[in-house]
């Protein structure tokens, strides 16, 4: 037998899509933003996937001088303990000149991902893709990777961000997923989409 059927599996709770093949990166959920301070994740992680990426595209914040903030959940609830920690590297471009990203926390309530301002022109939407390792493990803390570029705050900006950053949350604690948020308002529009990667 050909068709749907063969692409998918049967679970308590339903017929649902079956895990991609090795390599292979399965959607999973979106969110389209709209005017909100957060867009939570919640209850996507099974045992199916090691790795979850996450890719936001065309994101614009409400205020200008916003942030890119992050806390993962655990039991289906922001962790707000100071167990955050991050490092961040990468290029502040100008005409003319270029200078060096390095900034980064530790032992925070947050973790942050953008730790300078960024423009809420229309025109000036930024994006992004950060990835989770082995959320669901019990025996280690909980690893991310991320990248992002945007344009300096303003409705002129003059810096272009390029970044890349790696961090985590100190808890061996199982993940049931993340919540993102503007640190300085809210996102105005843009999208999130949440993919899980099988290895086999």
């Amino acid at each position: 037998m050909s068709g749907i059927i063969s692409d998918n599996v049967g679970r308590a709770s339903g017929l649902v899509k079956a895990a991609g093949g090795g390599g292979s990166m399965t959607f999973l959920a979106t969110i389209a933003m709209s005017s909100q301070a957060t867009a939570t994740f919640d209850g996507y992680f099974t045992s199916d996937y090691d790795v979850y990426e996450y890719q936001f595209s065309n994101i614009l914040c409400a205020t200008n001088d916003g942030t890119f903030d992050y806390r993962v959940r655990i039991s289906s609830s922001d962790a707000s303990g100071s167990y955050y920690y991050g490092a961040t590297r990468g290029t502040d471009r100008q005409s003319g000149s270029n200078g060096d990203i390095n900034e980064g926390g530790w032992a925070q309530t947050t973790g942050h991902l953008m730790h300078r301002g960024i423009s809420s022109t229309a025109t000036y939407t930024w994006n992004a893709n950060f990835t989770c390792y082995n959320p669901l493990s019990t025996a280690s803390f909980k690893y991310h990777n991320w990248q992002w570029g945007a344009r300096s705050e303003g409705s002129s900006p003059t810096h272009l961000y390029s970044v890349i950053g790696a961090g985590g949350y100190e808890s061996t604690s199982a993940l049931t997923g993340h919540t993102f948020s503007n640190g300085s308002g809210d996102f105005a529009s843009g999208r999130i989409t949440l993919w899980g990667l099988k290895h086999s």
